[in-house]
């Protein structure tokens, strides 16, 4: 481990199992995270202070020092503070994790989604979500979805008004319709790529709209990803916001 070099996407998984090591880093890796391993408690504050990561996930029970004092000494120190620490245990005590300054709390066992979610609610920017769609109960059933995963909603009936709430938001995602009165989806789509200020926002298309070959030559390389509606699970919606913020905040 010593001589893994730090990035910006380096997790510290600390946990007494290395099979729980091994678990988390095939769940991270194949999502463009750096891991690195730590089995101790002391050397786990040791770490942090060293390579700075961008989040630690920590297991409680710990052969040297229980994983609350290694928390309570992360929070303490101010080279370590701002550092999200997810705990990740079988204890189920979310109550004191938090008190105690963790980003987040979850109860083994756990899986890749559960984690990747919980690194991208523990790691601001990236939470600011502008919803599309001519619809408003559609827009609404879309927040409520994801304002119960903590992300930031605003929302947008038609395309004209996403086109003014971008440039004066600036959101971190953009969840977009395609068929919708006036200014469609597509337009929505070139008016964003033509403005260097707004060309780098994430969309993802939901729409009802059978999408033909010329529909998928004008969407290519323009979205993050696509979703049809009545076809995706909350579940699909979370993953591919979560991994278009990963990216983004890897770029």
């Amino acid at each position: 481990m010593e001589g893994e070099q730090p990035s910006a996407r380096l997790i510290l998984v600390v946990d007494d199992d290395p099979q729980v090591i091994a678990l988390f880093r095939r769940y991270l890796e194949r999502e463009g995270y750096q891991v690195i391993g730590v089995q101790e408690g002391k050397r786990a504050v040791e770490q942090a202070r060293i390579l700075h990561p961008f989040a630690i996930t920590l297991d409680l029970m710990l052969p040297d020092v229980d994983g609350w004092q290694v928390l309570q000494e992360l929070k303490a120190d101010p080279q370590t503070a701002d550092i999200p620490v997810i705990v990740c245990s079988i204890l189920d005590d979310g109550h004191k994790g938090f008190t105690l300054g963790a980003a987040d709390y979850l109860v083994k066992p756990i899986s890749g989604e559960q984690l990747l979610r919980a690194l991208a609610r523990a790691n601001g920017p990236g939470r600011r979500i502008l919803i599309v769609d001519d619809d408003p109960d559609y827009v609404r059933l879309l927040g409520a979805m994801l304002q119960d995963e903590g992300y930031e909603i605003s929302m947008a009936y038609d395309g004209q008004e996403s086109i003014e709430r971008i440039r004066a938001e600036c959101p971190d995602i953009v969840l977009l319709d395609l068929m919708m009165p006036g200014m469609d989806g597509f337009d929505v789509l070139e008016a964003l790529k033509a403005d260097e200020t707004t060309r780098d926002v994430p969309v993802i298309v939901i729409t009802a709209k059978d999408i033909s070959a010329d529909d998928a030559q004008r969407l290519n390389s323009h979205i993050a990803s696509l979703l049809h509606k009545g076809l995706f699970t909350p579940e699909e919606l979370l993953k591919d916001v979560t991994r278009a913020l990963a990216k983004i905040r890897a770029e």
